[in-house]
């Protein structure tokens, strides 16, 4: 219910590991809440994994991939919460479409694990479902778009006012200037 603005920094990537930190200002797009103020300020940091083996995206073959992309991240807004969690994709990069200014995208399917310290409802659960990515040659290479659409559980419900189970459609991009 918010989208944030921010900006960050991270070190560079060593054996697929890296750090990072934002810091920014969440702002609801949600009118009438009374429980969020308009406005919160937001800081997150944290240390990162990444792997990717087979036919990547940008890969100028199509083939079967996989990725894994593992963190732990502390978040002030959500009461300076320490998350871990585990992204994993297994999917295939399908051939590029000259014919579309060439498109290169991917069809996967995801698994993501997330877990925190403070053993919070809302931060403890597992998602899983199709997604789809994709880019265009002429872009920046740390440019790409994202479709997910994902089925998750709750795995602890105590005090938990929703449903254990939710549908959820995730749409973004990436983008990160770097030299």
């Amino acid at each position: 219910s918010a989208f944030i603005v921010g900006l960050g920094l991270s070190t560079g990537v060593w054996r697929g590991v890296s750090a990072w930190g934002e810091a920014g200002t969440a702002v609801s797009y949600l009118g009438g809440r009374k429980d969020v103020a308009r406005l919160v300020p937001d800081y997150r940091g944290g240390v990162s994994l990444g792997k990717g083996f087979g036919r990547l995206l940008g890969s100028t073959k199509a083939g079967f991939f996989a990725e894994t992309h593992a963190s732990g991240v502390f978040v002030s807004r959500f009461g300076n919460a320490v998350l871990v969690y585990n992204q994993m994709k297994l999917g295939h990069t399908l051939p590029v479409v000259e014919a579309l200014g060439g498109l290169q995208w991917q069809l996967y399917a995801n698994l993501n694990l997330t877990a925190d310290l403070q053993r919070q409802y809302w931060a403890n659960f597992a998602e899983a479902g199709p997604g789809l990515r994709l880019r265009w040659r002429g872009m920046p290479p740390s440019l790409v778009f994202s479709v997910d659409l994902l089925r998750g559980a709750y795995t602890l419900n105590q005090g938990n006012p929703r449903r254990p189970n939710y549908y959820d459609l995730r749409t973004g991009f990436w983008y990160a200037f770097t030299h």
